[in-house]
């Protein structure tokens, strides 16, 4: 006959087991009494729960904490163009007194809406814009068909600066 595997050694038990766990206690209303009344460390202490299980709580219930301004559970991005209209209509000291932003984040703002500037989304190519193609310079096209031109390169040489010498000039 086989012997039976010796049975694993009793677990320790420190502080960590002592707290009431969430799932095998689950929140009694008189316990819920207490959020927002004590600060969380008060409770956690009175309830024999950890701070983290005490505050997630609290936060669920939407409760403020003892002390503290009330907070949004989640901080909602405002949507990417919800001013950009405001910001083509109005001057700044009007945006100023509209949204009560400063000067500088307006002018901030206002950077950004105009490197972001998005090209109108053009209509698809019809088959007779499609067979001229070729047949003359694009530019011409361009203007025919109403539609934005090639872009130019504009890769220039940089230009020496006044009292600057080159090797145009000659060394010494």
């Amino acid at each position: 006959m086989k012997n039976s595997p010796p049975s694993p050694p009793p677990r320790k038990t420190g502080k960590a087991s002592a707290f009431r766990s969430a799932r095998q206690f689950p929140w009694t209303k008189e316990e819920d009494a207490f959020l927002g009344k004590l600060t969380d460390r008060d409770v956690a202490e009175k309830l024999n729960r950890t701070l983290s299980g005490v505050r997630d709580r609290r936060k669920f219930l939407g409760k403020v904490a003892v002390g503290h301004a009330p907070q949004p559970f989640r901080m909602e991005r405002e949507p990417r163009d919800r001013y950009a209209r405001l910001f083509v209509t109005k001057s700044n000291q009007e945006l100023r007194a509209i949204l009560g932003w400063s000067y500088k984040r307006i002018l901030t703002r206002r950077r950004q809406l105009a490197g972001s500037k998005v090209r109108k989304q053009q209509p698809e190519w019809t088959l007779e814009e499609d067979h001229l193609l070729g047949t003359k310079p694009d530019h011409v096209l361009a203007r025919k068909f109403g539609r934005p031109g090639p872009r130019r390169a504009t890769a220039s040489p940089p230009k020496a600066h006044p009292g600057e010498k080159g090797l145009a000039s000659g060394r010494r």
